[in-house]
């Protein structure tokens, strides 16, 4: 990691599914077009690889598992202070904010 990087915080948002693409950028492979992730170096290193901007948003899905952990779903952006959508099916709760 440079010097200038160290000790600085980076509000970007990076999900479970970069870790494979960067596992895979740090032993020097290419990642198949097929993921979906992307590699976080690109975050920290001075020259980044891709040049691309980052995600701004995600979206998310979580199922229910066998009648113990309720679903939710959520649209997360940067942009807003909330989630754009949001839905915790647990207990009544629901929330839909648009700003």
């Amino acid at each position: 990691m440079p010097k200038k990087k160290r000790g600085t915080v980076n509000d970007d948002f990076t999900l479970n599914i970069d870790l494979a693409e960067t596992i895979l950028g740090a032993a020097g492979l290419e990642a198949p077009k097929e993921m979906q992730g992307r590699d976080i170096a690109d975050l920290y290193l001075e020259k980044p690889r891709s040049t691309g901007p980052w995600r701004e948003e995600f979206y998310y899905e979580f199922p229910q598992i066998m009648g113990q952990i309720p679903p939710s779903i959520a649209l997360v952006r940067k942009d807003l202070v909330s989630c754009a959508l949001c839905r915790f099916y647990f207990g009544r709760f629901s929330q839909n904010t648009n700003h």
